[in-house]
């Protein structure tokens, strides 16, 4: 007799999406340009600064939520 299993899909993340604390702009930051400079710490939260392509100020990054 053939049993169900359940599974998970595995995905790659592509991008993170910002809301800028300093002009409420939304934007999205690519994440191996991100990886590149803050490493394994991004999965993570709490790890670094990025700057908002709107206003220019620094955002630091906070908790982050997969989506």
């Amino acid at each position: 007799m053939t049993k169900k299993a359940d599974y998970t899909i595995c995905s790659v993340p592509d991008h993170i999406n910002v809301t800028c604390p300093h002009c409420d702009m939304d934007d999205d930051y690519n994440w191996d340009k991100l990886y590149a400079r803050l490493g394994n710490d991004l999965y993570f939260g709490n790890c670094g600064t990025i700057e908002c392509s709107y206003c220019e100020q620094d955002i630091e990054l906070g908790d982050y939520e997969y989506d």
